[in-house]
């Protein structure tokens, strides 16, 4: 069986804008309830077989690991998770900035490479146009200087470098901003 025919992708939707809380777990439906339930124990999975490099990353961005699960799992515009053959290797999430833009954030395994194909069509075929009907034209985020796989990523997907934050993460260490422009408009 091809590689990408063994991967499953799951979506999490989110719930009106309202964080999901054990209370509001109680009045959700079972159905939901059981689909929260998996769409965090996908998050814990991925999380403990993080890329040592994202690790990093979030150690420069002064979040402990638990408050990068709780922000993956909390309610957002567009968030999805993809496995190969049953386990969590990357997530990708887009949170609203302003009533135009989001942050996006993604986290991946070791086992990155099995999914970044699977993770570069889903965001052009899929989430760019989502966004795009949501009213969004603007997807930003921010990696470390020296975080190539991150970088690479982002310019592939069509990410534009517009600055270098110096001094930006705990030690000291730069971050690169990058900037999706979702209507493909050229950058003054």
């Amino acid at each position: 069986m091809a590689p990408e025919r063994r991967m499953k992708a799951n979506l999490h939707q989110p719930n009106s804008g309202k964080t999901v809380t054990n209370a509001t777990k109680n009045i959700l439906s079972e159905n939901q309830t059981t689909e929260w339930d998996r769409h965090r124990s996908q998050i814990m999975s991925l999380f403990s077989r993080l890329r040592m490099r994202d690790r990093i990353e979030l150690l420069e961005l002064g979040i402990n690991e638990q408050a990068a699960i709780e922000a993956f799992a909390a309610p957002s515009v567009l968030t999805r998770v993809f496995e190969r053959d049953d386990t969590p290797h990357a997530i990708i999430a887009f949170h609203q900035l302003t009533p135009k833009a989001l942050v996006v954030s993604l986290m991946a395994s070791a086992e990155w490479s099995s999914v970044a194909p699977s993770v570069w069509r889903w965001a052009q075929r899929t989430a760019k146009p989502y966004l795009l009907a949501q009213g969004f034209t603007r997807a930003e985020c921010r990696t470390m200087t020296g975080h190539d796989d991150a970088i690479h990523f982002l310019e592939r997907l069509g990410f534009t470098r517009e600055c270098c934050v110096p001094a930006y993460g705990a030690s000291g260490n730069s971050f690169l901003q990058y900037a999706w422009r979702l209507e493909n408009h050229v950058p003054i």
